[in-house]
């Protein structure tokens, strides 16, 4: 009997040994491999500077509904017109309200970079899009159209997660 006592022990030990080691493990593996890719994201969502191409009364919206989220530095977030579309080429994300930027979205379009997002909010009361001009953007990359507000700061968070970051 006492010879089954100490078997057990000696199994029971060995088990809770494993099982710390697998559990110490998985830690260690969820914080390795968790922590850095919520700093990256972190610093790249701080870090990313967003253009905003719309008249005064909708680039003050659209700019309050990107602070309201409080994911975005304050500071990298500029409202911009059509005197300002060089400076498409600083940012990483380029919010264009449709209505106001229409006569002028192909230069936007031209100047923003090749790793930049371009997010065309075209709600549905400002009509529609010509379609020659969605047919162009089928053909570049990282190009969002949003209809609703409540989908627009999903489509700048999506965006800045899946653009290059460009240190420079």
């Amino acid at each position: 009997m006492q010879h089954l006592e100490t078997t057990w022990t000696i199994v029971s030990t060995a088990v809770t040994i494993v099982s710390l080691v697998v559990i110490f493990y998985a830690i260690y593996a969820t914080i390795r491999g968790l922590i850095p890719v919520l700093i990256r994201l972190g610093y790249s969502l701080w870090q990313k500077r967003i253009i905003i191409f719309a008249d005064n009364d909708m680039a003050s919206e659209l700019q309050r509904l990107i602070n309201d989220s409080r994911l975005f530095n304050r500071k990298r977030i500029e409202i911009a017109g059509e005197n300002d579309v060089e400076n498409a080429r600083k940012a990483n994300v380029v919010l264009v309200y449709w209505r106001d930027a229409q006569g002028y979205i192909d230069e936007i379009v031209r100047n923003r970079s090749e790793h930049a997002a371009l997010i065309i909010y075209a709600p549905h009361r400002d009509g529609a899009i010509p379609g020659e001009f969605l047919n162009e953007l089928e053909r570049r990359k990282h190009i969002t159209l949003c209809n609703f507000r409540g989908r627009l700061m999903n489509d700048v968070l999506t965006s800045m997660m899946t653009i290059q970051y460009d240190k420079g």
